[in-house]
Order: structure tokens, then sequence, then C-alpha cells
């Protein structure tokens, strides 16, 4: 009897032979995507860039904020009579050129760039969370990209063992058994399978376009290996906490301005005045000896009840809500790390189970298997057996995408160290 030997599938080549074949296809310059190179480019996001941008306008901001306002030169002519102009005629007439400055409050000045300042804090820390948001997303849409092609593979494999299952129960129907029903469900189960695969890659779709926006390529890298991070129960290890801290600060550069505000705002000037000798006729016999003129200004707060008094108040009862605000966000923050550890934890427990049910799973398929060996049965219990197990293993891969979309969105709440 001559055997016929089937050729080896192009799906059966090995790991590291399919690996050596894509670096010998590759060009010699191409970059290999890793995460880090990933993570490279979306700390360029130009949502982190419009935050720096911000925080540094407000730093130069600040320090304008403490400089004094430009003098003022005035140059001109006074007392100049009407009905003969000139200037050795009337003993006041003279040129001048005269320079002001205005001083306003020191102490409002200070905090109201120490206001800015703590708002240009705000920012930074508001960018690192943004940061820390975005990498949360990366992972994990890379994990839901995951996801989808171990889920696409598991439709596949699906699929074939759904057509194995049709001829083995042709067979059956042939040999005379009513198995005619079953061959109508195994029909509906396969269309269910190739309309959950249409999902899929319309998911996948979904997910290339993600990947765009966050990085700018349709990236396809494995998910990182991320460790929970352990919040040791202080409030102010959240971002979000920190973020409403800064908050508490800037309200009280408010407060420092307000009441600076009730001091007095200075001015100088001098002026020099330069007179020409009188002409000798008469009236006009005067030496033109040169003047000047100088003085100092402040400002009295003479309307303070209507104008400073409620800038006060307001400026308190900012701090005050600000204060609210902390509390909340507190609240807010912890209830959040506490959802995201729960859906963890229920996700680990999940593949525990799912996994002690492929276990079990296996162990009727080998029991079904020496039946059908022993001449036991038919073999599509085997099938439904591996039919079962694949479907546990579409969701294991789902728990598994859960487990570190929970992980990272939760160590995202955290101050980065």
């Amino acid at each position: 009897m001559i055997e016929f030997k089937q050729k080896r599938p192009i799906h059966c080549i090995s790991v590291v032979a399919l690996s050596m074949l894509i670096a010998l296809t590759l060009p010699a310059n191409a970059q290999i995507e890793t995460y880090e190179t990933v993570e490279a480019r979306l700390f360029e996001h130009p949502a982190l860039q419009a935050l720096r941008h911000s925080a540094e306008a407000k730093r130069d901001t600040a320090i304008s904020t403490k400089a004094l306002p430009d003098p003022v030169v005035s140059l001109g002519v006074n007392n100049v009579p009407i009905a003969d102009p000139s200037f050795d005629t009337f003993l006041p007439t003279n040129k001048s050129i005269g320079v002001r400055q205005e001083i306003p409050s020191r102490g409002e000045r200070r905090a109201r760039s120490r206001n800015v300042e703590g708002r240009a804090a705000q920012i930074d820390l508001e960018a690192m969370w943004v940061f820390s948001r975005l990498k949360a997303e990366l992972v994990s849409v890379l994990a839901e990209q995951q996801r989808i092609h171990e889920q696409i593979a598991l439709a596949k494999a699906r699929d074939a063992k759904y057509a194995e299952l049709q001829d083995i129960i042709k067979t059956e129907i042939d040999a005379g058994r009513p198995a005619v029903f079953r061959l109508a469900q195994v029909d509906v189960e396969r269309a269910e399978v190739a309309r959950l695969t249409v999902n899929l890659e319309a998911e996948r779709a979904n997910i290339e376009a993600k990947l765009v926006e966050l990085v700018g390529i349709a990236t396809s890298i494995d998910p990182p290996d991320l460790a929970l991070r352990q919040w040791q129960g202080g409030a102010e290890e959240f971002y979000a906490v920190q973020l409403a801290k800064v908050g508490i600060n800037i309200a009280q550069a408010s407060i420092d301005e307000a009441k600076a505000s009730f001091g007095p705002d200075w001015g100088v000037g001098l002026t020099y005045q330069q007179r020409e000798a009188g002409n000798g006729a008469l009236g006009s016999t005067f030496s033109g000896e040169d003047w000047f003129s100088a003085q100092v200004t402040f400002t009295v707060p003479l309307w303070a009840p209507k104008s400073q008094t409620p800038k006060l108040r307001a400026a308190q009862s900012s701090k005050s809500a600000a204060e609210q605000r902390f509390h909340a966000t507190a609240r807010q923050a912890q209830s959040e790390w506490t959802g995201l550890s729960a859906s963890r934890l229920a996700a680990e427990r999940s593949l525990l189970i799912f996994r002690q049910k492929i276990a079990a799973i296996d162990e009727q398929i080998a029991a079904s298997l020496n039946s059908y060996e022993g001449g036991i049965g038919d073999y599509s219990p085997v099938i439904d057996g591996e039919l079962a197990k694949l479907s546990f293993q579409s969701q294991i891969a789902s728990e598994k995408a859960r487990l570190i979309t929970a992980t990272v969105r939760a160590n995202s709440l955290l101050v980065t160290p």
C-alpha cells in the first residue's frame, strides 16, 4: 500500500522560524515597534503639548505680574501767551520734560504673581495626570487589541470545529441516526460565529483608529506587564486630590491679593522746566533760571466698602469652596480606586473559574475520547467539548483584557513617584 505524506501547512511553522522570516523580509533600517517607542510618541500628544505651553505661558505671566508699569515721559511747553507766543516775554513760560512712575502695591503684585504661579503648577500637575491617563488608555487599547486578535483566532478555530462536527453529523445521518435537528443547530451556531467574527473585525478597526488618535500609528504590540500599585491610604496620593490642594493654595493667594489691595498704590514724578531770559522789554526783565517740580502720589482706600471689601469676601468664599472640593475629590478618588480594585479582583476570580472549567472539560474530552476509541459512543462529544473549551478561552481573553484595564486605570489615579 502506498502512503501519501501530507505536506506541512504554513501555519505550523515554528515561531522562531517565522520570526527569522519576518526579519529577513524587513528593510535593514526598519524600526521594530516596542512599547517604549510607542509611549515616547504618546508623550508628544497634542493635548500634553497644549498643557505644557499653557504652563509656560502662566510662568511668564507670573514674572511680568511682579514688574512695575512702564514710566511715562512727557514733553511740552507751559504757560505760553496766546497774544504773543514766545518764550522770552512772560515769566512762567517754559519748555518742560517730565518722568512719572507708578508704583502699585508690592504686596498685591507679589500675591497676584503667586496666584499665577499656582495656576502654572496646577497645569503642570494636570499634564502629569493627563499623561498617566493617556498611558492607561494606551495600555487598555493594546489589551483590547490583543483580546480581539485572540478571539478572532478562536472564532476561526470554532468554525473549523463546527465544520468537522457537521461532517460527523452527516455521517451519522447517513448511518440512519436521527441527527438532522442537530445539523440545523450547528448551522445556526456557525452563523453566530460568523456574526461574532464580523463584530470583532469592526472592533479591531475601531481600536486601530483609537491608536492613531493616541500615538499617530496603528501599531500592533502586546501590552506591557504591569502590577497594581499599592495605595497607602493617603488622600494626597491621588492626582485629583493634589490638584484640588493646589486649588486651595491658589485661593489663598487670591485672599492675600485682596488684603493687599487695601494698601496704597504709590507714584513719583519729576518735571524739569527749561526757561529763557526775558527780552528786556517792559515787563519782560527776568533771568532765565530753570525750574523743576517733583511730586509723590498715593491712593487712599476711600471706597473700600464698595471695592476691596467685597473682593476679600469673594476670595474667602472661593477658598472655602476649594476646601470643600478637596474633600469631595478625596472621596471620589477613593471610591473610584475601590471600584477599579473590585473590578480587577472580579477579573482575577473569573480567570481562575474559567481555567478550572477548562481543566474539567479536558477531563471530559479525555473520557469521551477513551470511550470512542473503546468503541462506545461517537466522536461528536469530543468535538462538543473542544467547542466549549474554545468558548471559555474566548471568555478568558475578555477577562485578561478586563484585568489589565482595571490595573492600569487604577495605577493612573496615583501620583507617579
